[in-house]
């Protein structure tokens, strides 16, 4: 049962990410550039998901994390800051109005947030959910 709810905090964490960003373009006079920061946001996950299937310890065993994990901190880092920096480069660009930035912003700080909220009461609680699910 545990499994099932971490399934279903992390789908509405990225539906209402993908929802402020489609906000975005709809509120402020249908520009749907705003819509661009959900390439890096995808992206990011790929160089960590690829790590978890494909990466293995050492050849020797003499190591117990994987060769490429710090290509994949540093790739996911990379497509991270994009998140950041699209919204504001369209701004400062004009291509898009500061509303639509801070809105897309915003979906960036409450995916940050609830991500942060998340690991923090996973780390405090004894059997993984029991803080978040109330049971």
């Amino acid at each position: 049962m545990e499994q099932i709810w971490k399934i279903f905090v992390t789908a509405l964490i990225v539906t209402v990410f993908i929802f402020m960003e489609i906000l975005a373009c709809v509120l402020f006079d249908m520009n749907f550039l705003p819509i661009l920061i959900l390439i890096p946001a995808f992206l990011m996950c790929v160089p960590v998901l690829l790590l978890r299937c494909c990466g293995s310890s050492s050849d020797f065993g003499l190591s117990d994390t994987p060769r490429c994990l710090h290509w994949a901190e540093f790739t996911a880092a990379f497509f991270a800051t994009g998140l950041v920096a699209i919204p504001i480069i369209l701004t400062t660009t004009d291509s898009i109005e500061v509303g639509a930035m801070c809105l897309s912003l915003g979906g960036v700080l409450f995916v940050a947030g609830a991500l942060a909220g998340f690991r923090f009461f996973l780390s405090r609680s004894d059997d993984g959910m029991a803080n978040i699910t109330g049971f």
